[in-house]
Parts: structure tokens; sequence; C-alpha cells
């Protein structure tokens, strides 16, 4: 899991630097390690793999349709900068149950971190 979490901050640091290209490799690697490891370290890498696939940045760039209510709900309240246990307390739900929508969100949308989410739902109209 350790290595895997290197090579999905290989990718990361190579997407900002504008090489997707160098950072594929990092991101199907850490797939790779991650295969028996099935939760949410396994999504995250799935989800990077996706971003440098393209599909998930078309699903940031498509909107909301591909989050459920309550996701579009917790993005909105991860946006306004609230905490997994804020958000849980704020919408009468558990804070692993929060967790898990956050989680969600990430995969989806092919996002790296709560501060893309908050950038997402700025963009995309759900917080102000």
């Amino acid at each position: 899991a350790l290595l895997a979490g290197c090579h999905m901050g290989a990718a990361r640091s190579l997407i900002a630097l504008g090489r997707p290209a160098e950072a594929r490799p990092h991101a199907d690697r850490a797939v790779v390690l991650l295969g028996r490891w099935p939760g949410w370290r396994q999504a995250e890498a799935l989800a990077l793999q996706h971003r440098l696939a393209g599909s998930g940045l078309a699903a940031v760039n498509s909107g909301t349709s591909s989050l459920t209510a309550r996701e579009r709900e917790v993005a909105a309240l991860v946006a306004e900068g609230l905490s997994n246990g804020e958000v849980a307390r704020r919408l009468y739900i558990s804070t692993k149950t929060a967790s898990v929508h956050v989680s969600n969100i990430l995969a989806k949308l092919g996002l790296a971190n709560r501060t893309e989410i908050a950038a997402w739902a700025l963009r995309s109209g759900l917080a102000g």
C-alpha cells in the first residue's frame, strides 16, 4: 500500500507539471499493487487511472449528473470547508457515512482531494 501511494503521488505530481504521459505508468502500477486491497485506496488509484485516460476529466466537466443527490449535498458542504464530522452533524448521518460519500465523490469525479472537490463544486454551481 505504501509503494502504491508513492506511485500515486508521483502520478499526481507529473499531472500537475503537465506531463500526463509520464504519469500514466505510475497510476497503472498503483492499480496493480492495490489489486488485492479493495477499498478506498484502490478506488482512489482507479480514479487517478481514469483521470489520466480522460474519462475522469470528462466526468468533472459533465456537471453534477454523475453524483447522487446526497453526494452533491456533501460536495457543497465540503466546499464550505466542513470536516467529515461537521458534514455528518449537518446531514444527520454518521461520520463514517460522510467519509464514504467523500470517497465516492473523489472516485466518481477522478479528483485527488477535498480541495479539488471544493473547486469542482464552485465551478459546477453547487457552492458559492
